[in-house]
């Protein structure tokens, strides 16, 4: 569970470290995060702790105006083919930052692409 709270932890970390980025008014747009998780099946529990401290992050950025965040966690039900197609998904919709993958199966999958 340690090795969890540090995961969100850095993640949200970068996500407030991006967030003080300068950025002039011709050029401010919205970051595309993406994040890969499972949100269903036996590990759900652990893709939607990540998904709702990303969300809420984001959601606490954006609030505050500047650079904007838009978050995109596509669920990859702790399988590697599933988690490949949806990193693939998240290039095409033009992710600029990955958070990564939750379980250790997926991330080695994805690792490899």
């Amino acid at each position: 569970m340690k090795k969890f709270t540090k995961f969100v932890a850095t993640a949200c970390v970068a996500a407030l470290a991006l967030s003080a980025i300068p950025v002039s008014a011709e050029e401010t747009g919205t970051f595309k995060i993406g994040g890969i998780g499972p949100i269903t099946g036996s590990t759900a529990v652990y893709g939607q702790a990540v998904m709702n401290a990303a969300q809420l992050a984001v959601d606490e950025i954006n609030a505050e105006g500047g650079v904007q965040f838009e978050l995109n966690f596509q669920d990859d039900e702790n399988d590697q083919e599933t988690a490949v197609n949806a990193y693939n998904t998240l290039k095409d919709w033009g992710m600029q930052i990955l958070l990564g993958t939750v379980t250790s199966a997926p991330c080695i999958a994805v690792g490899a692409e």
